[in-house]
């Protein structure tokens, strides 16, 4: 009877520190949880503004284009002329005929670009069950950089 009585006041200081300890982790990480929250969310704003940076410091150029058969792909090198990273890099290729628009394509290159060099990029146009619109003629612009802080 002596060890059952021992369990039992055992079993109950252990349940009392538990529920003591848990009491304290929800007290305190309760309080901290809206100012977390509101840091990330702030972050992650900041993250957001930062990717509308004008893409002006990023060049395309010696652009080749070539048929593929769901498409075409367009090659070329991307020059970051800014002082920060550049990483993926965003492209609208709008594709024309007899001078109207006649298809969009959106491509991009995923790898970071430092300041002041080149990289080679490959981008395509038109997909095994979509392929672009007839066209005799394309722009390529840069739509949008991530650059990270």
């Amino acid at each position: 009877m002596n060890i059952v009585r021992q369990f039992l006041a055992l079993l109950g200081r252990g349940l009392v520190l538990g529920v003591g300890f848990t009491a304290g982790f929800l007290l305190v990480f309760g309080a901290a949880w809206p100012s977390v929250s509101a840091s990330t969310r702030e972050r992650t704003n900041a993250l957001v503004v930062a990717a509308r940076v004008p893409t002006s410091d990023i060049v395309v150029a010696d652009i080749v284009r070539r048929p593929t058969p769901r498409g075409f792909a367009i090659f070329g090198s991307l020059t970051n002329r800014g002082d920060k990273v550049a990483r993926r890099v965003e492209f609208e290729i709008r594709l024309s005929r007899a001078g109207e628009v006649v298809d969009v394509c959106a491509s991009h290159f995923e790898d970071m670009v430092m300041p002041g060099t080149t990289r080679y990029i490959l981008l395509s146009c038109g997909a095994e069950d979509s392929p672009p619109m007839e066209h005799d003629g394309f722009d390529l612009a840069v739509t949008s950089t991530d650059w990270p802080q």
